[in-house]
């Protein structure tokens, strides 16, 4: 992977866990805040 490649994506495993973690946290909160349940 190229040093341009690298600065568009979070730096290694840990980063993009806690990326996709923050993401689904926000995504819980939005939905939480319109009322929608998810299963």
């Amino acid at each position: 992977m190229d040093r341009f490649s690298m600065k568009l994506l979070p730096q290694g495993p840990e980063n993009m866990r806690k990326f996709q973690v923050e993401e689904i946290a926000r995504w819980k909160r939005l939905i939480s805040s319109t009322g929608i349940e998810l299963e």
